[in-house]
């Protein structure tokens, strides 16, 4: 288990499994070396310092390695500026944990497998044929694309924008306390929309089966779409409720409304 410090070179040295990448500084292009797919258990760590504001990687040709080795695995993307592409690819052809804090882009882009994706700021891509198992968003900007592998299982959004062109996997479920998510995602199935705050832009989506609206102000649901909701579900402590229920776009075909207390969503 080593170091290996990128600065002030394109190359990627060396690098074998169990090793930690660091990016430290420097606005050089990293566009050699890049393809780590060989290693069998993977890296333990990727790390990109807010100093670095040079590339990794080019749109053909990404950073390509698992980051699952070890008990606390993680790809932290802290860029100054730039931007990276990555693909998770090696033994498993998964990474364990990528959370994007930096003020550069980070695009997703191959095969491969996103346990959990965390994004506080900058702008992340899922692209490619990624799956992203878990996405949670407290600032910045996540874009999951159509073209990206199984739709994710759990969102989460406090904060930021979270733009998706896919539903939820199986018992899949959306949560929005707050931010701006928009949905795109065109006859896909969303299983459980929750909005508790924020805003919520529904411009195309086959099919809610669940969706709660909790508190805040259902104004903030703009629909531009036909769409289905089996269940709606509304908290007495939503504001312009009808604003929501009343709009021709929407096929509801249970709404029940539900008091402040015990909620269950």
């Amino acid at each position: 288990m080593g170091n290996v410090i990128i600065d002030t070179t394109n190359t990627i040295p060396a690098t074998s499994d169990n090793d930690s990448l660091y990016f430290t500084r420097g606005g050089v292009n990293v566009d050699t070396g890049l393809d780590l797919s060989a290693l069998l258990t993977g890296l333990v760590a990727v790390h990109v310092s807010r100093e670095w504001t040079g590339n990794i990687g080019t749109t053909s040709t990404s950073l390509k390695s698992d980051v699952d080795s070890g008990a606390s695995p993680i790809f932290r993307y802290n860029a100054g500026g730039g931007a990276c592409w990555f693909t998770p690819g090696g033994g498993s052809t998964t990474a364990t944990l990528i959370r994007n804090v930096g003020r550069g882009t980070l695009t997703l882009n191959g095969t491969g497998t996103v346990t959990t994706l965390e994004s506080g700021a900058g702008q992340t891509v899922i692209g490619g044929n990624i799956t992203a198992t878990t996405i949670r968003v407290a600032g910045g900007v996540v874009d999951l694309q159509g073209t990206s592998g199984t739709a994710p299982t759990t969102v989460e959004v406090t904060g930021g924008s979270y733009k998706t062109a896919r539903g939820t996997a199986g018992g899949g479920s959306i949560t929005i306390w707050g931010g701006a998510v928009i949905v795109e995602a065109l006859t896909n199935t969303i299983v459980t929309l929750t909005m508790a705050g924020g805003s919520l832009f529904l411009t195309q989506s086959g099919t809610i089966t669940t969706m709660n609206l909790v508190a805040g102000n259902a104004a903030n649901v703009r629909v531009a779409r036909p769409i289905t909701i089996t269940t709606l579900n509304i908290w007495g402590s939503v504001e312009n409720a009808s604003s929501f229920t009343d709009n021709p776009l929407l096929t509801i075909t249970t709404t029940n409304w539900r008091i402040d207390t015990g909620r269950n969503f």
